[in-house]
């Protein structure tokens, strides 16, 4: 398997139904995969004597050991059956495109050892320990409804939740180390109504926001004195902006498309 161009059908290797590790960059990172429709658990392989190819489509769940860092980007992009995402407190970034598309993933699945103890739990937060959340990343995992960025995360990049249409809350620890919420990185959630920001952002970069159409009201925290280009553009039911920077910069097309706004200030 070459994770660096992802396909849409990944060689399962069928032999073993505890685990496997595949190994690149001298690295082993492993997986542990269940098929829909199907018994047992099969894992991702590379021995090229195992035959059986399904869709990516087929995951419905998905598990990694706990020594896994990262993920490959678009590893898992297109795994529409998925229904939670499974992350460990040990992870530190997501890579690009990693989730792209699990349409059904409406949680993450957050496990670790706590006193000894393993724990798994369903949550809207993202573990503790990620501190990189990659291009398109989330883009189109629809089924999300609140995601909670933990005081580590110090980047959300490009287009990283774009088009997550269920997505109704988004909050940042307010200690967060983001300091630029990425272009287009939560374009076009069109049930988002609920954003909390924390106080180490500055910069909303071009589209952010652009096209979230339930949303009525935003406070910014002092910290954000720049609003780039087409922000909030096509927020069709916005009617307040709230900031308290004394110098705020309005970059081109900021608020266009806003019929509704009637307040713009501290």
């Amino acid at each position: 398997i070459d994770w660096g161009d992802h396909t849409d059908a990944q060689r399962i290797n069928t032999a073993g139904q505890v685990s496997v590790t595949h190994t690149y960059a001298q690295d082993d990172y492993g997986y542990t995969l269940t098929l829909a429709r199907k018994s047992g658990t099969y894992l991702l392989g590379k021995d090229a004597s195992t035959p059986a190819i399904v869709p990516i489509s087929a995951v419905y769940d998905l598990n990694f050991s706990y020594d896994v860092p990262s993920t490959r980007p678009g590893a898992f992009r297109g795994a529409i059956n998925l229904e939670a995402i499974h992350l460990t407190k040990f992870m530190t970034s997501i890579a690009a495109s990693a989730f792209r598309d699990c349409s059904r993933a409406a949680t993450f699945k957050v496990s670790g050892r706590v006193h000894g103890e393993d724990t798994t739990i369903l949550t809207s937060e993202l573990p503790s320990s990620i501190k990189d959340i990659g291009e398109n990343a989330f883009d189109g995992c629809i089924a999300f409804t609140a995601v909670n960025f933990p005081a580590k995360v110090s980047s959300v990049r490009r287009y990283a939740f774009r088009g997550c249409t269920s997505l109704e809350t988004v909050t940042f620890n307010p200690q967060c180390a983001v300091s630029v919420i990425s272009a287009y990185a939560f374009e076009g959630c069109t049930a988002l109504s609920s954003i909390s920001l924390s106080n180490n952002i500055t910069t909303i970069d071009n589209y952010a926001f652009c096209s979230c159409s339930a949303l009525t009201s935003i406070s910014l925290p002092a910290s954000v004195t720049v609003l780039n280009n087409n922000v909030f553009r096509n927020c069709a039911s916005l009617e307040s902006v709230i900031f308290a920077a004394p110098n705020m910069t309005f970059g081109a097309n900021c608020l266009q498309g806003c019929p509704h706004l009637t307040s713009a200030g501290p």
